[in-house]
């Protein structure tokens, strides 16, 4: 988007600009992919935390 406005302006390019103000620009859709990347990597890492520990637990049942 060439809009002088929209490169200007520092709200772009966040997930809040995207989301609450409906901004569709290539600056505010990376703000989102960026939120949504970081957000399903921190998802994915506790649901993998979560397993393990799960997974030991209940082998220690089993044995104990």
């Amino acid at each position: 988007m060439t809009d002088l406005t929209v490169n200007s302006d520092p709200r772009h390019g966040s997930y809040s600009t995207y989301v609450n103000h409906g901004c569709r620009c290539d600056r505010c859709q990376e703000g989102q992919r960026r939120y949504y990347r970081a957000n399903r990597d921190r998802i994915i890492a506790v649901s993998r935390a979560w397993y393990a520990t799960h997974r030991q637990l209940r082998k220690s049942e089993v044995v104990g």
